[in-house]
């Protein structure tokens, strides 16, 4: 009878552990989701005048009067924020950049 007990209790300890199953030291690898960005606005059309995240870009090259709105784009330097002097971005679906001025936000 005293092994039964013996052998119960031990089972019973086995379980109350934490398990050991996941390496020491191993951290999750969290997924990193980059917020995606499109042009909102582009007024007049084709003048390279964009809003952006709620911010008002004018373009400086002749390769910005071409994208229109709801084209995806990526900051390269600069802010999606607004606050900046000047910011260059890409566009995915022409694949090319575009240098732009800051000009705050979009108030309207």
């Amino acid at each position: 009878m005293n092994i039964d007990r013996a052998l119960l209790m031990s089972f019973a300890l086995l379980l109350s552990q934490p398990s050991f199953a996941d390496e020491a030291g191993h951290k999750p690898k969290r997924q990193q989701f980059e917020t995606r960005h499109v042009i909102e606005v582009v007024t007049p059309p084709y003048s390279g005048r964009f809003v952006i995240n709620g911010f008002r870009y004018d373009g400086v090259e002749p390769a910005c009067l071409t994208w229109v709105p709801s084209q995806p784009v990526r900051l390269v330097s600069g802010s999606f924020n607004g606050d900046c002097v000047n910011a260059t971005f890409y566009n995915a679906s022409l694949r090319s950049t575009c240098q732009t001025v800051c000009r705050g936000r979009a108030w309207w």
